[in-house]
């Protein structure tokens, strides 16, 4: 079979890409639960455990709660930089994850489409150096 093309091929990538992100992030935020649930294990006392059961819920408030917070500026930083550090350390550490594959090539009606977002031939090379990208926006 034919690889994918022409505006399927469009639609495949903004697919595989919005479920990269969606699952880095839905990872990145049951991590930190279970990151404070072990802290507040070793610190005998209660960990996180408010919202929905279990405390399932925990990282959804956390994040509409960073969401709805205030934005603080210091006084001699640059709004442009400090804007833009965060996303400096984000998009590198997420395009690490466009090299690894997710599942072995998918058949469908429009051709096959590859269950990688890029497919480098230097892969790891590509990883590492993205990978030491991240330190510069702190």
């Amino acid at each position: 079979m034919e690889p994918i093309s022409g505006i399927w091929a469009y639609v495949a990538m903004t697919v595989k890409v919005t479920g990269i992100f969606t699952l880095v992030m839905v990872v990145v935020a049951y991590a930190t639960l279970a990151e404070r649930r072990v802290s507040a294990w070793i610190q005998d006392r209660r960990g996180p455990n408010r919202v929905g059961p279990f405390g399932l819920l925990q990282p959804i408030a956390d994040g509409i709660k960073n969401i709805l917070k205030e934005e603080t500026l210091p006084a001699t930083a640059s709004r442009a930089f400090f804007v833009l550090a965060p996303m400096i350390v984000l998009v590198p550490s997420l395009m690490t994850f466009a090299v690894i594959p997710i599942a072995a090539p998918l058949p469908t009606p429009a051709g096959v489409v590859d269950m990688i977002v890029a497919d480098v031939p230097i892969g790891i090379l590509y990883v590492l150096a993205f990978s030491s990208l991240a330190v510069y926006g702190v």
